[in-house]
């Protein structure tokens, strides 16, 4: 158990990713090896990590994804979606909790949580270059609406390239000098469904294993990097989030290199990565996932 929540912080990181990147460390991108056609091909069926089931897609007949089942350390988190008549999501379910998404025109620009009708959360999106750089949490009672924390991105060439966790004064670095091939990942057809996953459910990622959707809203697969493991023990530790501290961050939860290794198909298609880091405590870490698809 220990050892699953160590690991699953790396998703945190990469849950939207398969590739993160720093500046200076990411070189330009060549051209990818491979052009996913978003109607035609192999679509991402499921994946295991370290053996074990973590990820399910269901899809309709317009190859839209209709479920996104994800194992998470306090359980499995399913996702049901419905689409408006463009192909925009207009909400995700999840458990109790509706995720209702708002559009100006064409851009999304916030998600109304809400149980049994009731509002309770809402997600503030900003957009740059049509990629989330903020998602903004606020907690409603009433008419009171409080910000409890704010999820900020940066990215370089269409991977997230920095991920910070902003509670209160505090900048929460998740991970960093992220290393990606140029090879595509089969998300990337999945965009709609994926992304919108990442705006409403930001806050599961500390809650999931690493190699499941980290390839969530980006372009590439990463091979490489920093990250901290046991972030979400240290976050869960502090009650008042004004004592949150760099400085106890690095003590407890410091920044680790870790590799991570993909294996393609002839087409191109991931089938299987390892990701292997050297746990201050534990020593050495090795975790395999594999994927399937299924090919039209």
């Amino acid at each position: 158990m220990k050892l699953f929540l160590k690991s699953a912080l790396l998703f945190t990181c990469t849950a939207i990713l398969f590739s993160c990147g720093d500046d200076g460390v990411v070189k330009p991108a060549t051209a990818p090896v491979a052009t996913i056609d978003p109607n035609k091909g192999c679509f991402l069926k499921s994946s295991t990590y370290d053996d074990d089931d973590h990820v399910k897609i269901t899809y309709n007949a317009s190859n839209q994804v209709t479920k996104l089942v994800v194992e998470s350390f306090f359980g499995e988190i399913e996702a049901n979606y419905t689409y408006n008549t463009d192909g925009t999501v207009a909400k995700i379910s999840s458990d109790d909790i509706d995720y209702e998404f708002v559009y100006d025109k064409t851009v999304l620009t916030k998600i109304n949580e809400k149980e049994a009708g009731v509002l309770f959360g809402e997600r503030i999106i900003t957009f740059t270059g049509g990629k989330a750089t903020s998602i903004a949490y606020y907690e409603i009672e009433g008419t009171k609406k409080t910000l409890l924390y704010t999820h900020k991105f940066t990215y370089t060439k269409g991977n997230i390239s920095k991920y910070i966790l902003n509670v209160g004064k505090v900048d929460l670095d998740y991970c960093s000098d992220i290393v990606y091939d140029t090879k595509l990942n089969p998300m990337t057809k999945l965009s709609k469904a994926t992304d919108a996953f990442m705006y409403a459910l930001t806050d599961a990622f500390i809650l999931l294993p690493s190699e499941e959707i980290l390839n969530f809203s980006s372009t590439n697969n990463f091979v490489s990097g920093k990250f901290r493991p046991d972030i979400f023990g240290y976050i869960g530790e502090v009650e008042d989030p004004a004592l949150l501290s760099i400085v106890d961050l690095n003590k407890k939860a410091p920044i680790l290199p870790f590799t991570n290794t993909v294996v393609y198909n002839k087409d191109n298609y991931p089938t299987s990565s390892t990701l292997k880091y050297k746990d201050p405590v534990d020593g050495e870490i090795t975790i395999p996932s594999k994927y399937t698809y299924d090919c039209k």
